[in-house]
């Protein structure tokens, strides 16, 4: 199931209020689901927000920007980072654990074939 604003808004344009809330609920859920360690949700809400970003960076959504939501939509982009920050730091201690486990085993690996090497010579 795709919840994109695009579907969700076609055929007429979101004003940018509307798009950028909607990746401020996405960075939001994805905050919260990194917090509890489900990483199964983590990767589906990052891939949404990238999903959404991309449509706004190939211009097949069209903001329109009024001019009095500008300071609407910089303290929406405010709790956007902020929220991907705090993802960040959720998933970090993480991604240092992956990263030592990864390195334990590449030493394991290479300590496994030089002992294969020095079975092979003393035959």
């Amino acid at each position: 199931m795709d919840n994109s604003l695009q579907q969700s808004q076609a055929p007429h344009e979101p004003d940018a209020i509307t798009f950028y809330n909607h990746l401020a609920r996405i960075t939001a859920q994805m905050q919260t689901a990194a917090e509890q360690a489900n990483w199964e949700d983590t990767l589906m809400y990052g891939q949404r927000y990238i999903q959404e970003v991309e449509l706004l960076r190939s211009k097949k959504v069209k903001l329109i920007m009024k001019q009095e939501h500008r300071e609407t939509c910089s303290r929406l982009l405010r709790d956007i980072l902020r929220n991907d920050a705090a993802v960040r730091d959720a998933v970090s201690p993480e991604m240092k654990r992956l990263s030592l486990l990864l390195s334990t085993r590449n030493k394991q690996k290479q300590m496994l074939q030089a002992y294969r090497g020095i079975q092979r010579q003393a035959r």
